[in-house]
């Protein structure tokens, strides 16, 4: 089998969205893999911040496009990159678009973001680390910390110091989300549909990009296109 094709019938005027402005702005990030796997209780993805300075919150927006069901329920564990835990932090907002993360910074410099950490319950662990359970959230912050940042509006998040996103990573290259994992927003489908008013677009792909989500389009598409034509070199059989 030389690859796959995609057909999908859209219809934006199904979806109750805001009209976009004119080109769609793709947040656009590297996807890397860890130089060295991190412990597998953590998860298999985080997402590499810098604070420029420090501060007692400063904030994350993490445009992280996870397809999981119910991101709410899970917790959120941020290190720096001494590997010590930060405690006081709190999660004004988790969609699977993206999460706004707000976190003490004691210093300046790298932090790290896991947002799937995995449960310890030795039942699930199997020779590539936990499966299946995720760690649920639990709130170990200063209480009087919790009080101030802890529900944190969209104005009180702008007003604090923004830690700039760096990358997102994988544990390993086995549990890269990067490409077919990494979906479109909604509004992103949107405008592909704006653009490309016709009643079905094709996506082929090759064996190296395999299709792995049904109910959603990969970034790449939105980024590359529909296509009429698909071409490769192959070898016999």
């Amino acid at each position: 089998m030389l690859g796959s094709v995609a057909a999908f019938t859209l219809a934006p005027q199904a979806h109750a969205l805001e009209a976009p402005s004119s080109a769609p702005e793709i947040d656009e990030y590297p996807y890397t893999i860890a130089d060295e796997p991190w412990p597998s209780l953590l998860g298999n993805h985080r997402v590499h911040v810098y604070a420029d300075k420090p501060g007692t919150a400063v904030w994350a927006h993490l445009p992280w496009r996870r397809t999981d069901n119910n991101p709410e329920q899970k917790a959120i564990l941020v290190y720096d990159e001494h590997g010590t835990e930060v405690l006081n932090v709190a999660t004004p907002r988790l969609e699977d678009e993206c999460g706004d993360v707000v976190f003490e910074a004691k210093q300046p410099g790298s932090f790290f973001v896991y947002y799937l950490p995995h449960a310890d319950i030795k039942s699930h662990h199997s020779a590539l680390g936990p499966k299946g359970q995720y760690r649920k959230p639990l709130n170990r912050a200063d209480a009087s910390w919790t009080g101030k940042y802890g529900s944190a509006s969209q104005r009180t998040m702008q007003a604090l110091p923004k830690v700039r996103v760096i990358a997102f990573q994988a544990r390993t290259a086995l549990d890269s989300f990067y490409p077919m994992l990494v979906p479109a927003t909604r509004s992103e489908v949107q405008q592909l549909c704006q653009k490309y008013p016709r009643p079905v677009l094709l996506f082929p792909e090759d064996r190296e990009h395999p299709i792995q989500m049904d109910d959603r389009l990969p970034l790449r598409w939105i980024q590359r296109g529909p296509e009429n034509h698909f071409a490769s070199t192959v070898l016999r059989g």
